[in-house]
């Protein structure tokens, strides 16, 4: 006598529970997986030591009826800016071509130092993610980058041990892509 088969008399029910649900990678990110450049200043990209990237937010609208619960729906969604931090140079390059290309955009105060109007132009920056072995998988392109803020920098005489320079440059955008590679 064939033993009976319990696939006849028992329903398969479908995979759940914590086991079936194991992503297929179980890496995590690390803050430190990431390159910037941007076009107009590419002597910044290998000082860039940190990117605070855009927050989006959205206020729902609501609709109110008379004879109905007030509706709401999805309102206009508003993302925030960019930032980046970079160590300035020993010649202090870096930060003065971000100085000559956010002047450019500036109104004139003064005409001294009149600069080309291609320098005043927004330029296109990307970042790329990296996985924990360093290898691009996504690539995050701002289109239309403007600076409006760039922060200053302390020298002292009075620190024992030197540290090194950093500034700060936020970024208005017009757009992000995320492309995968």
């Amino acid at each position: 006598m064939a033993s009976p088969n319990p696939e006849n008399f028992i329903p398969r029910l479908p995979a759940f529970g914590a086991v079936q649900n194991t992503p297929v990678n179980t890496n995590l990110a690390l803050n430190t997986n990431f390159k910037f450049t941007l076009k107009k200043v590419p002597n910044i990209t290998y000082f860039v030591t940190s990117i605070t990237t855009p927050s989006s937010s959205s206020n729902p609208v609501s609709l109110d009826y008379l004879t109905a619960v007030p509706l709401k729906i999805p309102g206009g969604a508003a993302n925030t800016d960019v930032s980046i931090r970079f160590i300035i140079d020993e010649n202090y390059t870096n930060y003065m071509e971000m100085v000559k290309w956010f002047r450019s955009g500036a109104p004139y105060t003064n005409f001294n130092e009149i600069v080309p109007s291609n320098l005043a132009e927004p330029s296109d920056g990307m970042m790329l993610l990296l996985n924990n072995k360093k290898n691009p998988f996504r690539m995050v392109t701002y289109r239309n980058m403007i600076p409006t803020q760039i922060s200053g920098f302390s020298l002292s005489h009075m620190e024992s041990e030197p540290s090194v320079l950093t500034a700060t440059v936020t970024f208005v955008y017009d757009t992000f892509t995320v492309t995968k590679l």
